[in-house]
């Protein structure tokens, strides 16, 4: 079963998937309410990554990514690596003009252990 949060304006698409271990999210992330916004995931997080007994895809495709949301995506790729490390691996993707986008991956991929993929691109909403 997959679980799809549309996108909005400031909200990005939030698409979720336990059968073949999937996370993407992508587009805006400056929401009002950021717990909010990506509550949907840590929920997915805490009920379905015991479950998992392959390797998981996650993909961030970012074109605005506010101080707030930097923060909670963070927090996500923090409890991945916390709670299935060795199953997970990160795909960012970053248009090859945004260095604010790259940089907060790096800085994340620093402080984390999982394998990261920095995947430039030309994403565009």
């Amino acid at each position: 079963m997959a679980i799809i949060v549309d996108k909005s304006i400031d909200k990005p698409m939030i698409y979720l998937n336990e059968e073949k271990p999937f996370i993407l999210i992508e587009g805006n992330s400056y929401p009002a309410d950021v717990y909010k916004a990506y509550r949907v995931v840590f929920d997915w997080i805490n009920e379905y990554s015991h479950q998992i007994g392959e390797k998981m895809i996650c993909q961030f495709k970012f074109n605005i990514l506010n101080s707030s949301s930097r923060k909670m995506v963070y927090e996500i790729i923090s409890t991945l690596d916390k709670s299935m490390s060795e199953k997970v691996e990160v795909h960012w993707y970053y248009d090859q003009n945004d260095d604010d986008i790259r940089e907060a991956g790096e800085i994340m991929s620093n402080q984390l252990n999982l394998p990261f993929w920095f995947i430039k691109n030309d994403y565009q909403e």
